[in-house]
């Protein structure tokens, strides 16, 4: 037979391909997206609560001054680094970094580390944690001449933060300035509405990561236009114009997902007869049947019934025609499943086609053979459990000496 090599090859490329980006987008969905590395001089983390707050320039001076790294993740739940890499860059004509102090459990560093287009890699072996973590710092001794800056930068092992599984490119780098600015590359962070109805300042990124409605510079008031937009039972918030664009249902401003209001609220006849009202979903999970209308004060239980779904083995209050369409057995409106209608196993008797449920006393005065436990739609359940013509009551050891004579002997 000849084998198709190009074929081969061809699939394998894309599955390569198809799983390369897969990783791509995996990696950006990390807990680091939007993850800043920025210079401070204030030292403990005590005088600065966020990028916005860090002091990025001196005067010029010959005085030795120390510069903290700090690592900045806008990420609403504290990050979580396992490691680090990043380079610096600086003239050393005008500055000399004289001392460093990065304590790590992992310590690698290339190209005579600290001098100007050199990088570090740096592993811990339990997480730094927070929202602004302290990496390290320098000494740097400019020459009080001319201006100076020091910056951060992708180094020869790149420039990503990392944990077990996820690793993310560091999304903006700052500067520290001599006698001049440096710069400060903070994530922006602007007006997100939640699913709950409150507003918070997040990224793009983390705002639509959370369901939220982006408004970019607007103000929190903007919120009160923003509701739940529904896609059956799928809820996000959202503007009304960015709701109904796509055919989707706007449920008004201020409507929130958080409970989430796409799921129908409406009566449920729970197994024993009672009406309660409950979203479809709770419904569901309480083993009732939902009518629709929330209203308990007219019993709209009385147009259901006991419904037994054999493909699950299990009672449920359904309409009659949702019962029998579903292929199950329907037992009267107003018949409740507590006690339990259902019978508890499949009787065969008969030809093949003689199959129904029942207990095991009703499947006895049929003459037939019960199996407890057997579920599934008839006929395909009397098929399948039944099988082989007619039932007659027999040993074990008959069935199985009828089996080995089916066997064709070999010659």
């Amino acid at each position: 037979m000849k084998t198709d090599h190009h074929g081969r090859c061809t699939t394998i490329l894309l599955v390569l391909i198809f799983a390369l980006c897969f990783l791509h987008e995996t990696a950006r969905a990390g807990p680091f997206v939007d993850g800043r590395l920025y210079l401070h001089s204030q030292g403990a983390l005590a005088f600065t609560s966020d990028c916005e707050g860090a002091t990025t320039s001196v005067e010029l001076t010959d005085e030795p001054t120390t510069l903290y790294v700090i690592a900045d993740f806008p990420n609403p739940s504290p990050a979580r680094l396992k490691w680090i890499s990043f380079g610096v860059e600086y003239d050393p004509s005008r500055i000399e970094i004289v001392n460093q102090g990065f304590l790590a459990d992992v310590y690698a560093e290339q190209g005579d580390w600290p001098m100007p287009g050199s990088g570090v890699r740096l592993e811990w072996i339990q997480d730094r944690i927070g929202h602004q973590i302290e990496i390290g710092w320098f000494r740097s001794q400019p020459n009080g001449e001319s201006s100076a800056e020091v910056r951060l930068v992708p180094g020869p092992f790149g420039g990503n933060f990392g944990d077990f599984i996820f690793h993310e490119p560091i999304d903006g780098y700052g500067s520290f300035g001599f006698g001049i600015d440096g710069e400060l590359e903070c994530a922006i962070e602007e007006t997100c509405c939640l699913e709950n109805g409150q507003c918070a300042l997040r990224t793009e990124y983390w705002c639509k990561r959370a369901d939220g409605a982006y408004l970019g510079d607007q103000p929190c008031e903007a919120c009160n236009d923003v509701g739940a937009c529904c896609v059956d039972w799928m809820c996000r918030v959202t503007l009304e114009a960015d709701c109904t664009d796509d055919g989707s249902t706007w449920l008004g401003g201020e409507t929130v997902c958080e409970p989430n209001e796409c799921i129908p609220l409406g009566s449920c006849c729970l197994p024993d007869g009672e009406c309660r009202i409950v979203r479809e979903n709770e419904c569901n999970g309480l083993g009732g049947g939902f009518v629709g209308d929330p209203d308990c004060e007219v019993d709209p239980c009385v147009s259901l019934g006991a419904c037994c779904h054999f493909d699950w083995r299990v009672c449920q209050l359904t309409t009659e025609e949702d019962c029998t369409n579903a292929g199950s057995t329907y037992h009267g409106d107003a018949t409740v499943c507590t006690p339990n209608l259902c019978p508890p196993g499949l009787c065969c008797f008969g030809e093949i086609s003689d199959c129904r449920y029942t207990d095991e006393a009703e499947c006895l005065e049929l003459e037939g053979f019960f199996n407890p436990g057997a579920h599934g739609p008839i006929p395909q359940a009397c098929d399948y459990v039944c099988c082989c013509g007619p039932v007659e009551k027999t040993s074990w050891g008959q069935i199985k000496r009828r089996f080995k004579e089916s066997i064709p002997s070999r010659q």
